[in-house]
């Protein structure tokens, strides 16, 4: 659709003629139910954006068929100055939540986007103890990917989520780990070295994430601070030895149970 490109573009000229043109043209969809505000805040187009709220402010309410709002790409996108712009027009869109529990801050943290956190984390604290359907916080998105600065600035606004776990039982921890986040696991640990001993659902603790993922760097690391958990046993009361041999020493990439 032309509005849409054009909105992804940035082309503020073909914006206001075809609104021009045509007015109604900003009630069409995508396939994804994304309006031409959302196609806007790809890429960060903030005239578009201001040319687009103009004609229809409520554009700014309108989910995806995700349930994703305009705050919520602005977020996932990096775009911290749009992401202010939209809550100065609508402060209460910072805590809006997809049908999954998604807020725009798990978004940010997802994609390392540390200064749109910081801006949420300023506007509301508390958005660091959200946590989606599955029970994922900001925290466990950050660990997941590697991003340590933006993992700092969660544990600094809400220290108790580094305890936080997911339905599965799985900490921040275990999702650093099972992805060699070497890094990220230095800081979970430095921060509260008793969650070495934390256990998911299936009584794996890191150790067990690191090994079953082949993350062997991690894993050293694991045994250095805690020589004893290479005697932890899991649910079915395999050692970690035996995840050694059953898996010939080594899978390559994440465990599926932490992919």
């Amino acid at each position: 659709m032309a509005l849409f490109a054009a909105a992804q573009s940035g082309d503020e000229e073909a914006v206001t003629r075809i609104l021009k043109e045509n007015p109604k043209v900003l009630q069409e969809l995508d396939f994804f139910g994304r309006n031409a505000l959302h196609h806007a805040l790809k890429n960060g187009h903030g005239a578009v954006v201001a040319i687009l709220l103009k004609a229809s402010p409520l554009l700014l309410y309108e989910e995806s068929s995700a349930g994703l709002t305009a705050v919520h790409y602005a977020a996932r996108n990096g775009h911290d100055n749009l992401v202010e712009q939209l809550l100065c027009a609508s402060p209460n869109l910072i805590s809006n939540i997809t049908p999954k529990g998604v807020t725009p801050l798990h978004l940010a943290a997802k994609h390392g986007h540390s200064k749109v956190v910081e801006r949420l984390l300023k506007r509301r604290r508390l958005l660091s103890e959200a946590v989606t359907v599955d029970a994922w916080s900001a925290l466990h998105f950050a660990a997941n990917q590697g991003h340590a600065e933006v993992g700092a600035q969660l544990l600094a606004a809400g220290p108790g989520m580094i305890d936080a776990f997911t339905s599965t039982g799985a900490t921040a921890l275990h999702y650093a780990a099972s992805h060699g986040h070497s890094t990220v696991v230095a800081q979970l640990l430095d921060a509260r070295p008793s969650l070495i001993n934390a256990i998911d659902c299936g009584n794996w603790n890191a150790l067990h994430s690191a090994v079953h993922s082949g993350q062997e760097a991690v894993a050293e690391q694991l045994l250095a601070r805690c020589p004893a958990l290479i005697n932890a046993v899991d649910i079915a009361d395999h050692t970690i030895l035996h995840g050694f041999l059953t898996l010939n020493l080594r899978l390559r990439g994440p465990s599926p149970r932490y992919s």
